[in-house]
């Protein structure tokens, strides 16, 4: 073999290894490319909280209020709204009523996310002051006639969170921040004159939580009236509602409502109640408030979102 020929060969050679270190196959996975996957390999994906109805319970009756909808993440009427020229059907309404709430069941009840009792539907009863009929039935265990009890139910019956919140604080301290928090509501309102002449007539704590395993936040709820006004019907007194919470020592207002004195509308005319704390999915970061008017009562649902509670559902109840 000449020195041209071998030449040749030489660069030829060169040419092919050139190529070869120049195409992806020929690239080790040490050089940084990925192992194929496998056509098995499962993909994980999000967990998205099934639907359900929020029911209110007291020793008595499951009412429910309204349908959690995961995907719009919003909640909905649990049942269809009568309007004032619906064609009342009553068969129709019992019908929806048993196909919503299964009898063939007992539901968990829960207080502020804690599982306390059972409730055990057992019949219809004509709707009364309601658009649809009364489930009736039995908690279990049973709570003495003249004890007042309010808690949480789901329909369909699944796996919720179970919380764990502290102690209640004493009636003592719930009526020391109560007091706090009117005073910083006044304040807030500029009217900080005026307190005096208003007096509570509750104060309820609640625990929640601002996002998914933190820890517990004490919430507060006060209602109160002017004093001395020499009414009693609830529509002739002025009176107020207060949502906060008790942070660092301090009482913080974040949600109110004041009904003016002797006020012309109905929607004026209330009085307030927080019925409990709840979670939808891992915090304890809802809660359901109920309003009594004339001859009528609603709901409303607050959810914790960006430092207050933001009212994210009104509706359910009834009226005559």
């Amino acid at each position: 073999m000449d020195l041209q020929t071998a030449t040749t060969l030489i660069i030829g050679s060169l040419s092919v290894l050139t190529l070869l270190s120049g195409c992806p196959a020929a690239k080790s996975q040490a050089e940084g490319s990925a192992p194929p996957k496998s056509s098995h390999e499962k993909v994980a994906s999000p967990v998205v909280t099934p639907a359900f109805t929020l029911m209110m319970v007291n020793p008595y009756v499951l009412e429910p209020i309204a349908r959690y909808e995961p995907q719009q993440q919003r909640f909905v009427s649990a049942l269809p709204v009568h309007g004032p020229d619906t064609e009342v059907n009553e068969e129709g309404d019992a019908e929806a009523m048993r196909k919503l709430i299964p009898f063939t069941t007992a539901y968990p009840v829960y207080v502020h996310g804690e599982k306390v009792q059972q409730f055990q539907p057992q019949r219809l009863d004509p709707p009364g002051c309601g658009d649809y009929p009364q489930v009736v039935g039995q908690l279990n265990p049973p709570v003495d006639e003249n004890q007042s009890f309010q808690g949480l139910a789901y329909v369909p019956v699944r796996s919720l969170p179970t919380f764990q919140p502290p102690a209640t604080p004493t009636l003592d301290a719930q009526t020391r921040m109560g007091a706090l928090l009117k005073s910083a509501y006044f304040a807030q309102n500029k009217r900080s004159a005026n307190e005096k002449h208003f007096e509570l007539t509750s104060t309820r704590s609640f625990p929640f939580q601002k996002t998914a395993n933190s820890s517990f936040e004490l919430g507060l709820f006060i209602t109160g009236r002017r004093k001395n006004t020499g009414q009693q019907a609830m529509c002739d007194q002025e009176t107020f509602w207060v949502m906060g919470l008790w942070e660092q020592g301090k009482a913080v207002p974040l949600v109110s409502y004041q009904q003016p004195h002797r006020s012309e509308y109905a929607e004026d005319c209330q009085s307030s109640d927080l019925i409990s704390s709840f979670g939808v999915n891992q915090a304890l970061d809802h809660v359901l408030v109920r309003h009594n008017a004339y001859e009528s009562w609603s709901y409303s649902i607050y959810a914790w979102q960006q430092d207050t509670w933001k009212e994210v559902f009104a509706g359910g109840g009834g009226g005559c």
